[in-house]
């Protein structure tokens, strides 16, 4: 008989199989040259600028079929799920593989979306079924997938579109020696994803539990607990969805990673765009697009750490006087090198990588265990919309102009995260110790909590340890 943890090693690579494929939104930032010199070869109007729409709409989808994909992860076989979405996305492949025009491609991009919505969570999910007191642990091994896929396939692409590391001509466009392999890369690309995507199902095991007496009492001690915590007065717990929703710190909460995001998205969106124009070449563009990714990844332990250690508002902090410094400076990189674009780049994306850290944890703590995952859907919507200001910015005022124009652009951003470390320095928050949010089998989250002046509960006891 296969043991339970086995099981859960199995379902481990499985999620970390499929989020090799999600991740691949990042590769987008590598191909859009290609697939822009395509496109425009067939539509002279279509320009390069326009192509930055891509990732947005992805993110837009994925963001939109989440909540789908948690109500079909409870009535359909998961595994089933897993391969509906592989070949929903080996399917907008497919389409983008063969589309000559810019509104084929949205229409391929936006299934790709859907695929990764409907799948994001139900690995995740599952393994933390199987591994309950290491959730953190799992949920950043399979998040390096996300993280490392854009490591992996940025590479992949440009082998398949551009070996011999060929210039763009003067108006920034790629000849029909580099366009004309896009298809075949869309295909190759495609495959791959199907290939990663039948591992992770034919690996992944739903959960069944094998509950003994003892870990039904552990689980009925912390479950009692929990209730006990929500019958509390603290207003967040008792607080409706809809009543949270229209709060002002929600608000807030949607405000800071809208602000703050938009410039980690459009510093991956037009890595290459504006690599381009300072003459940096294909090869070490790829490069940035691929450390890029990756950095988004592994990053996100990393601000974990932080923030157990510093908790939320220092760690915020941090994160905007860092992101300030790097936006504000990045158009000068190439100027010095093309590497230290690289490693701005770099950078970058390990800022925006602590939004999926930071929030959800704020989330919880702020409006309580039993609302957090649904309001946290809502802020999501504050990436797909911060992954739009860029290229509305960049079509609007670097279209068709000098590379001058970017630094406009990059300002604006770092001006986006300065409006957010005073909303944050607003906002009405008692911190906790996050250290306290993993509790192992049969143990009690500690009971010293005080309030706080505005009423909402303190957790600042003691740290629960193994």
């Amino acid at each position: 008989m296969v043991s339970q943890t086995t099981k859960g090693i199995l379902s481990l690579i499985s999620g970390f199989s499929l989020h090799l494929v999600l991740g691949s939104l990042y590769t987008w930032a590598n191909i859009l040259p290609y697939l822009g010199s395509k496109l425009h070869h067939y539509n002279p109007g279509t320009s390069l600028e326009s192509t930055l729409f891509f990732i947005p709409i992805n993110i837009l989808a994925t963001n939109l079929f989440m909540p789908l994909g948690g109500k079909l992860d409870k009535i359909l076989n998961q595994r089933l799920l897993l391969l509906i979405g592989t070949l929903l996305i080996a399917g907008g492949n497919a389409i983008c593989a063969f589309a000559d025009g810019i509104f084929i491609v949205i229409i391929g991009d936006f299934i790709i979306g859907i695929g990764s919505g409907i799948t994001y969570m139900t690995p995740i999910k599952n393994v933390w079924s199987y591994f309950p007191d290491y959730k953190g642990l799992v949920t950043g091994i399979i998040s390096c997938g996300f993280g490392g896929s854009s490591f992996i396939f940025s590479f992949v692409s440009k082998a398949l579109v551009n070996p011999t590391n060929e210039a763009p001509g003067p108006d920034g466009y790629y000849g029909p020696d580099v366009f004309d392999k896009v298809t075949g890369m869309f295909i190759w690309l495609g495959s791959i994803y199907t290939l990663l995507g039948l591992i992770s199902v034919a690996t992944f095991i739903q959960f069944k539990s094998e509950v003994t007496v003892t870990d039904l009492k552990n689980q009925l001690m912390i479950q009692d607990a929990e209730n006990s915590e929500e019958k509390t007065d603290d207003p967040n717990a008792k607080e409706t969805l809809g009543k949270a929703l229209l709060s002002v710190r929600f608000f807030m909460l949607f405000l800071m990673p809208f602000l703050t995001s938009t410039y980690g998205f459009f510093a991956v969106n037009a890595l290459k765009l504006f690599g381009k124009e300072n003459n940096i070449d294909d090869s070490t563009l790829t490069l940035a697009s691929s450390l890029a990714g990756l950095g988004n990844g592994i990053s996100r332990p990393v601000w974990g750490i932080i923030l157990d250690k510093w908790k939320f508002k220092k760690t915020y902090f941090f994160l905007c006087i860092v992101q300030v410094s790097l936006a504000s400076t990045i158009y000068f990189t190439p100027l010095a090198s093309g590497y230290m674009y690289v490693v701005w780049c770099f950078l970058s994306l390990c800022c925006e990588g602590s939004h999926f850290t930071i929030m959800p944890a704020v989330v919880r703590q702020v409006f309580g265990s039993k609302n957090a995952t649904e309001i946290y859907g809502f802020v999501f919507f504050a990436y797909s919309g911060g992954s739009f200001i860029g290229p509305i910015l960049t079509n609007y005022i670097v279209k068709g102009r000098d590379k001058i124009y970017y630094l406009m652009i990059y300002l604006i951003m770092a001006g986006f995260t300065v409006i957010a470390f005073f909303v944050c320095w607003c906002f009405n928050y008692t911190e906790f110790n996050y250290g306290t949010r993993h509790l192992k089998k049969g143990q009690l989250p500690d009971k010293n909590s005080d309030k706080s002046n505005d009423g909402y509960l303190s957790m600042e006891g003691k740290k629960v340890t193994s």
